[in-house]
């Protein structure tokens, strides 16, 4: 009896109501839950197609007859309820764009990822991306060389309600800077951009962006003139900053933090190949006179000595990250070496979060 009455006592899952179940639908993914529920019975099957709940919608393994299937029962019935997709299968994304104002239709869209989507299809799909009154998230990465860079980036910017953006775009080397903007101006807040960006590109780019809170970018100057700092873009938003640099002088480096991050409280900042950011003297002057509001600070720097140095060579700047100023902010740093055909060492923030 006693075991009788403890089974009695659970809850069937066809039990829950639909309020629950759809919270349980909430940490699935759309293409699971279709698959699992909507050949169980009737209910079921109402609860996963005839709802108006909002649905998430990944796609990436899955056959091309179940796609269709997919497709056609599901995707286009309720291009109104989908509020997140992720694309990333070659097939389904060329199906899905062979006519890209399909995604116009999807009203309710709130988050657009796609992977290895082909530059062709670029520019049609941001300009019916434009007519979507909810896309505050998306994420585009290309498979090949987008020749128009530029365009890309300012359709983007048009996007009425975009807040996180991540962009990987290639790295074919884009030749003309985009104009200082003085009329459009973009509601992005979260910019990534993954391929990298020469010095000379910096000013127009966030010229577009007022609003930014977050970046994170692979910044260089090994294809460009140096920074011009006529222009100061006042981003008053800019919070945190994610920098992997390469081919930057320091001081064109010190031109970038006053001009553009002089109001920043986090700075992550990776570099290789340059002895001038292993100088402690001259980080301490940068953040005292323009980085004041810096809370966090985390660095990295991978150095590979000459044939004929040494790390010894350049110890004397490190133990410039020993002083006081350091201290009394709670970061603290080391360095590790290695040996192959030349001396390496890496310099790292071992504590940048204390302060």
């Amino acid at each position: 009896m006693f075991f009788l009455s403890l089974r009695d006592s659970f809850a069937r899952f066809e039990h829950l109501s639909n309020e629950i179940i759809y919270e349980i639908f909430d940490f699935l993914d759309f293409v699971q839950v279709f698959q699992i529920f909507s050949n169980l019975n009737i209910r079921f099957q109402n609860l996963v197609i005839n709802s108006n709940q909002p649905i998430n919608i990944k796609l990436s393994l899955m056959s091309k007859p179940m796609f269709k299937r997919f497709y056609t029962q599901i995707i286009m019935p309720n291009k109104h309820r989908i509020k997140s997709f992720d694309l990333s299968n070659p097939f389904i994304i060329d199906h899905m764009f062979s006519s890209s104002s399909i995604l116009s239709k999807f009203i309710q869209l709130e988050n657009l990822v796609i992977h290895d989507v082909k530059s062709d299809y670029l520019n049609e799909l941001l300009i019916h991306l434009v007519s979507l009154p909810c896309l505050s998230s998306l994420v585009i990465d290309c498979i090949d060389n987008v020749k128009n860079q530029n365009d890309i980036y300012r359709q983007i910017f048009r996007l009425p309600v975009l807040k996180y953006c991540k962009l990987s775009l290639s790295e074919l080397l884009n030749v003309v800077s985009l104009p200082i903007s003085t009329t459009e101006f973009s509601p992005i807040e979260y910019l990534i951009i993954t391929n990298i960006l020469r010095v000379d590109e910096l000013n127009g780019l966030l010229s577009y962006v007022p609003q930014l809170h977050r970046l994170s970018i692979h910044l260089s100057n090994q294809f460009s003139e140096k920074y011009e700092e006529q222009y100061s873009i006042y981003l008053k938003h800019l919070k945190h900053v994610d920098l992997n640099i390469s081919n930057i002088n320091f001081n064109d480096f010190e031109l970038i933090i006053r001009n553009l991050f002089n109001r920043i409280e986090v700075l992550y900042i990776s570099s290789e190949h340059d002895s001038t950011y292993l100088d402690g003297n001259r980080w301490q002057q940068l953040i005292l006179f323009h980085l004041r509001y810096l809370r966090i600070f985390d660095i990295v720097i991978l150095y590979a000595a000459d044939w004929n140095e040494s790390i010894y060579d350049y110890t004397y700047l490190l133990d410039r990250f020993q002083s006081r100023f350091w201290f009394d902010r709670g970061w603290f740093f080391e360095y590790q070496t290695h040996y192959d055909c030349l001396e390496r060492f890496i310099f790292y923030s071992i504590n940048p979060y204390r302060y």
